[in-house]
C-alpha cells in the first residue's frame, strides 16, 4: 500500500486516476474483515487521497467504482464478497471506525443528491454501525441525518425501506433510527416524507410489526 499511497501523493494534481478499476479491487480486498485494523487504515488513508484528487464532481461520476469494490460486488464463480468502501462499518474496528466515518462525512455527504445512485449500498453499510450506546453511535447518527437532508427526506427514507424489506440483518437499526427521528408532536400528514417514496415497499415483507408500528 505505501508504494502507490506515495505514487499518488506526488501527483496529487491530476484528477483521473489510471487504472481505478484495478486499483478499486485492492483497496476492496484489503476491507476483507479477517484483515488487521492497521491494513484498512492505510487503505482507508488512500482512499481518502483518491477522492481529494479526483474532487466531488468526478467521485459522483464513479461512486460504483469505488463504493464496494469496483464492480459494485467483487464477484468470483461461486462467491460474492461485501468487501469494499461501504460495507466495512459493521466489522470495523473502533479505532478504525473514526478514520472511516471521516472519510463518509468529507467526501459523500458533500455529494448531496449525486449521491442517490450509491444511497441503498451506502445505508446497507452504515447501518450496521448505529449501535445504541456505542462510542460511535452519534456521529454516525449525525452522518445518516446529513445524508438525509442533502439526498432528500423522501429519496432517503424510500431507500432506507427498500434496504430494509431486503436485507434483514439492518432492520433494527433502521427501525430504531425511524422510531427516533418520528416526531409524536406531529401529524403523519406533516411526515409523510417518512413513508418513502412507494408505500408498497414499505409495508412489504412486514416491515412493521405490532412492536414497531408508528
Amino acid at each position: 500500500m505505501n508504494v502507490p499511497l506515495q505514487v499518488l501523493l506526488t501527483y496529487m494534481k491530476f484528477p483521473v486516476i489510471p487504472r481505478r478499476i484495478k486499483i478499486s479491487k485492492r483497496l476492496a480486498q484489503c476491507m476483507h474483515p479477517a484483515l488487521p485494523s492497521g491494513v484498512h487504515l492505510k487503505a482507508l488513508e488512500t482512499y481518502d487521497i483518491i477522492f481529494k484528487c479526483m474532487g466531488t464532481n468526478r467521485l459522483s461520476h464513479e461512486l460504483f467504482i469505488y463504493s464496494a469494490g469496483g464492480d459494485n460486488l467483487y464477484k468470483t464463480k461461486r462467491l460474492i464478497r461485501p468487501y469494499g468502501l461501504f460495507p466495512l462499518l459493521g466489522h470495523a474496528a473502533m479505532n478504525v471506525r473514526p478514520s472511516l466515518l471521516t472519510v463518509y462525512e468529507s467526501h459523500f455527504v458533500p455529494l448531496g443528491e449525486r449521491l442517490r445512485p450509491g444511497l441503498s449500498g451506502f445505508l446497507s453499510g452504515v447501518l450496521p454501525g448505529l449501535e445504541e450506546g456505542s462510542d460511535h453511535y452519534d456521529r454516525t447518527n449525525s452522518l445518516l441525518e446529513k445524508v438525509c437532508v442533502e439526498v432528500g427526506l423522501s429519496h432517503f427514507y424510500g431507500c432506507l425501506w427498500d434496504c430494509l424489506a431486503c436485507n434483514c440483518s439492518i432492520r433494527l437499526p433502521a427501525i430504531s433510527f425511524v422510531l427516533s427521528h418520528f416526531n409524536k408532536k406531529l401529524t403523519m400528514e406533516d411526515q409523510l416524507y417518512m413513508m418513502g417514496t412507494n408505500i408498497d415497499i414499505m409495508v412489504s415483507h412486514r416491515v412493521f410489526t405490532r412492536d414497531t408500528a408508528f
